[in-house]
């Protein structure tokens, strides 16, 4: 496993993955644009709520299972969008409130955080 210097030393990993998550919501953006425009798809829509109920392809369900599988996958889409828009903002003031400023040393008191239990 490859060990990374910690954000108060280098922020470029962190950078690296905001970026990343910036690119996947262009892409998640585009998808909401193009299932709104009709020209994608679900895959696959629930035509009953029951727990257990199989999802159908979407070329064979009912008109309307159809809508409503297009509305939850924009709904679940734009959903995604919020949350990685809300994990970019967050991360950034993060490494920008961290970066540059001095490791903290912290003290262990008791052994028992040195130990390890072998089965």
């Amino acid at each position: 496993m490859r060990q990374f210097k910690p954000m108060q030393q280098d922020r470029s990993v962190t950078d690296r993955i905001i970026a990343q998550v910036r690119e996947e919501i262009k892409t998640l953006e585009q998808r909401v644009a193009d299932l709104k425009a009709g020209k994608v798809f679900p895959q696959t829509v629930r035509v009953s709520h029951a727990p257990k109920a199989e999802p159908v392809p979407y070329k064979d369900a009912p008109e309307w299972a159809q809508r409503d599988g297009v509305r939850t996958a924009i709904f679940q889409t734009e959903s995604r969008i919020r949350a990685g828009e809300h994990f970019c903002r967050d991360m950034g003031a993060l490494v920008d409130a961290c970066h540059g400023q001095p490791l903290r040393e912290v003290v262990v008191n008791s052994a028992r955080f040195y130990t390890a239990r072998v089965l």
